[in-house]
């Protein structure tokens, strides 16, 4: 969101999207599109939480990200978003639900290079931040909801009426084909007795293998409900335990466990009449058990896959041996320590052996694939004009368009379980590797134009590098390539983190400490090797050219960096070149050890205190601290945060309380200090039975870069014109949100309403902006220009969101959703300090009806958005769909959808079509 774009930009700061809830964004003139998301304001632990956007750009998008964390973590782990017809789609998994909150924000790349994200100030910073409740959302079952199908519990192992040796007997069966297990209600139960506190159980698989079973017919059922409260038909089988012999082979089948799933899709997208995009996709999953080995595949496979870019196809194999040995295969994110790798997706191996007191962590693959780019025309390389040189001419081009193969290797060794104690040492070595990427590359091409034609004395034309290479060298000319040191596209880089992190915990883990420090060496051009000794010892910018054997007159060089370049590549593109403040190291050293650029440090303290659960946390990073395994962690900061959270009634109510102080007064040099305060309040009541539950939230920031005046940027003495820049901001950000579920009983019906308040108010702290017109005169009578593109940073935004989900005594749901957005805020204009608005509403109804004993599932939509304001614009979405579940194991699914919109009195249409096959054994 760098490149201004043309004409009014104003104009073009809201675009029409097509998402069925709409919220607010700060937006500017300089974006080139808008991703419209109604931020969750809380969520339960028990299920999936899936987070809806959409993106609406003059550009083609190339893909959407999801990024989230455990509220209190440093780095985000990375996951692609999925397209469908209701816009993109990315989930946060249970594993990382934390009571602590998730914070996540979204990231849409365009084909031109250009990012959007949500929100859209400092996404990192200040991620959106999710209540997640210990409990599903209360509800109130006045008329119980139809049950799923008994033939959603697949049996495994024994079959029905199976005759099994009575001392090898495993019960196993499959909850694939059950949306949204609620893991907890999960009962097993073998001759009326409950053995599930003895078994696995799982959101996929439940599994028992009994120590003894005595000869004879039992008795085997499971009962589950899902999340969303609708109950499950129980299971319930038979078999025979017998005596006598089962060959080898049949017995071993049965301790085998296994099932998955296989699913294959296809998209068609038409955007705004524009050119159509067909998508193909086939996904696998499978897992099972075998013994003590626990092992998982995941399989996705789509058209998208391009080796031009980075992969779209992803793999993965996980094996587990007990709790001792997990082996990863393929694609994963990994999380070894905050400062080195920490969920970064990798393409290799990952390997954790967990012994309990020693412990090893061990990663090795690549975190970019090597691309030698488009053999399209100037896509590879750059002219850069004719060269005579004697009686020679030579074609002078640049090579662009590489990304090169980057290598990673990173381990942990850690001592102590991690349960009382832990000690570990983290190192991550991540390099680029400059032999991934061709200089020639033989089919590119390149066009010669009309001026380069003539001075080469050929046709204008577009040739392959290979027969331009030959008809040059006829005319005993050549091409001129330029150094690799040269190239115009990324320079490769070397990067070295290592640290240590230290925890325990006291008082039978109520309260818990936790520290650690990182030390990064990040070089951005490795082109030319290392240093030699000699180079180092003459390197003027450390104020010493003479060849004495010492760095700077001071030290004794102990090493040839060329000797250690396999290591790490050191020259002048090394940041920091100098590691340390070298005034403040004899000054004081404490001190200059504390404030090294490329150093992070962490620590943070908790502990459990009469139902409070408090904690203090520090963390600082250098500006130039790099960790190519984490680079979404922020830099350039120093922050404290004092947080409270405490629950009340059974956790019926849970009150956060959180202060976050930050700022960048890290090295000796910086003038002007930028500092965040802030404060945030979070509430939730779950008082559940027929009441309903709330989650509220308040935040105040205040943000100082420390500038009071203005910066003069140009100086013309003869026009006596003096050009000026406010770069100051000093602002106070006020964000609240309120939201309320409630299930209640209306007329026979099971309503599920929902209302959600969001509100954003940032208020510019200064009242002395420079007016209209936006130039004045001094006392000199010198004419002061002000920077005419200042854009005020006042933003005020209110989103009001209504729907109600509706159960009907027959098998029919419906869903009204009714979503109100209104936005003032600062735009560009003839005047310096001028504003703008936009007005959203936006309705959906949209239902399902089941037919056919459940077999058969109905879907359909309508959707219509109006925009009042900066701009005027309609939108009408229709979407109809079917959900046919064909055999026990066989699924079908068709969704389709049409989007009418009329914007500047010109209408366009989009085609959306999905449509999935779904097996599941």
């Amino acid at each position: 969101m760098d490149q201004q774009t043309s004409g009014s930009p104003w104009k073009r700061i809201f675009l029409t999207s097509s998402c069925v809830i709409l919220t607010f964004t700060s937006l500017h003139a300089q974006a080139t599109g808008v991703i419209t998301h109604q931020p969750v304001i809380r969520h339960t632990a028990t299920e999936v939480l899936v987070i809806q956007a959409d993106v609406s750009s003059p550009v083609d998008v190339e893909r959407v990200d999801l990024f989230y964390r455990e509220t209190g973590e440093e780095g985000f782990i990375e996951v692609e978003m999925e397209g469908t017809t209701e816009g993109w789609r990315g989930e946060i998994p249970l594993e990382r639900l934390s009571l602590e909150g998730v914070e996540y924000f979204i990231s849409a790349t365009l084909v031109d290079g250009s990012v959007l994200n949500f929100p859209e100030t400092d996404p990192q910073d200040a991620p959106v931040s999710v209540q997640i409740s210990p409990e599903p959302e209360p509800t109130t079952v006045v008329e119980a909801a139809p049950a799923v199908g008994v033939d959603a519990v697949i049996i495994f192992s024994p079959l029905p009426g199976a005759r099994i040796p009575f001392d090898d007997v495993l019960i196993a069966a499959s909850l694939f084909n059950v949306d949204s297990v609620d893991v907890s209600s999960v009962r097993l139960l073998v001759d009326g007795r409950d053995v599930t506190a003895r078994s696995l159980v799982g959101p996929d698989l439940v599994t028992y293998e009994p120590k003894l079973l005595l000869p004879g017919r039992h008795q085997v059922r499971i009962e589950l409900t899902a999340l969303t409260g609708r109950p499950v038909e129980p299971k319930a089988w038979s078999f025979e335990a017998v005596r006598e012999h089962v060959e080898k082979v049949e017995a071993v089948e049965r301790v085998l466990t296994y099932g998955g799933r296989i699913n294959g899709g296809y998209s068609f997208d038409e955007i705004d009449e524009g050119d159509p995009l067909a998508i193909s996709q086939t996904t696998a999953n499978f897992s099972g058990e075998w013994g003590p080995l626990r092992f998982k595949s995941d399989l996705k496979l789509t058209s998208e896959e391009d080796s031009f870019k980075q992969p779209r196809n992803r793999y993965r194999l996980s094996l587990e041996a007990g709790d001792y040995l997990r082996l990863k295969f393929g694609d994963f994110n990994s999380r070894l320590s905050r400062f080195t790798l920490d969920g970064k997706r990798v393409r290799g191996v990952d390997a954790d052996l967990q012994l309990g007191f020693v412990n090893l962590h061990v990663v090795k693959g690549e975190l970019e694939r090597k691309i030698q780019g488009r053999l399209g025309e100037g896509e590879t390389y750059l002219s850069e004009g004719v060269e005579l040189q004697g009686e020679s001419i030579r074609y002078q081009l640049n090579r662009k368009g590489y990304t090169f193969q980057k290598d990673i290797f990173s381990t942990r060794l850690s001592f102590g379980s991690g349960k009382i104690f832990q000690l570990g040492f983290n190192w991550l070595k991540a390099k680029d590797d400059i032999t991934s990427v061709e200089p020639i590359l033989d089919n590119a091409k390149i066009e010669v134009d009309t001026v380069e034609a003539l001075s080469l004395a050929i046709s204008p034309d577009i040739y392959t590098y290979r027969d331009l290479s030959n008809l040059l060298l006829e005319n005993n000319y050549s091409i001129d390539l330029a150094d690799e040191e040269s190239w115009a596209g990324d320079s490769p880089q070397d990067n070295i983190v290592m640290g240590s992190d230290l925890k325990f915990s006291l008082f039978r883990r109520q309260i818990g400490i936790e520290a650690g420090f990182a030390f990064s060496m990040f070089n951005g051009n490795i082109w030319g090797g290392a240093f030699s000794k000699s180079e180092l010892d003459t390197l003027g910018v450390l104020g010493d050219s003479t060849l004495d054997g010492k760095i700077g007159g001071s030290f004794d060089i102990p090493f040839d960096p060329k000797d250690y370049e396999d290591l790490f590549v050191l020259n002048l593109n090394l940041r920091p070149l100098i590691p340390v403040d070298t005034l403040l190291l004899f000054q004081e050293p404490v001190k200059a050890i504390l404030k090294l650029p490329s150093a992070a440090y962490n620590f943070r303290a908790s502990g459990n205190l009469l139902q409070n659960r408090l904690s203090f946390e520090f963390v600082q990073v250098g500006p130039e601290f790099n960790s190519l395994g984490n680079p979404y962690i922020q830099k350039n900061n120093r922050q404290y945060t004092i947080s409270d959270r405490v629950g009340f009634f059974q956790n019926r109510l849970l009150l956060n309380l959180i202060y976050k102080h930050q700022d960048d007064d890290i090295l000796r040099v910086v003038t002007d200090v930028t500092t965040t305060n802030t404060v945030t309040m979070n509430a939730g009541i779950y008082p559940g039975g027929d009441l309903p539950s709330f989650a509220l939230s308040y935040r105040v920031q205040d943000r100082d870069n420390g500038k009071t005046t203005l910066d003069t940027v140009n100086v013309d003495p003869e026009a006596r014109r003096i050009d000026l820049e406010d770069l100051r901001n000093f602002t106070k950000s006020v964000n609240a949100s309120f939201g309320l579920t409630h299930r209640v009983s209306f007329s026979g019906f099971n309503h599920n309403l929902s209302v959600n308040y969001v509100l954003l108010d940032r208020a510019d702290q200064f009242d002395d902006r420079p007016s209209a017109p936006y130039f004045g005169t001094n006392l000199t009578g010198d004419t002061l220009f002000f920077d005419s593109t200042f854009v005020s940073p006042n933003l005020k935004s209110d989103v009001i969101n209504l729907s109600v989900m509706t159960e009907y005594p027959f098998p029919l749901k419906t869903t009204a959703i009714v979503s109100v957005n209104r936005s003032t805020f600062g735009i560009p204009e003839d005047f310096a300090y001028d504003y703008g608005g936009q007005n959203i509403t936006n309705v959906t109804l949209s239902g399902t009806y089941d037919v056919l004993g459940n077999r058969l599932k109905l879907l359909a939509g309508i959707n219509r958005t109006s925009g009042t304001g900066n701009e005027e614009f309609s939108r009408l979405g229709i979407r109809a769909g079917v959900n046919y579940r064909i055999t026990e194991y066989l699924r079908a699914r068709f969704d389709g959808g049409l989007r009418f919109k009329k914007i500047d009195g010109e209408s366009k249409r989009s085609t959306l079509i999905r449509a999935s096959l779904n097996y599941t054994f």
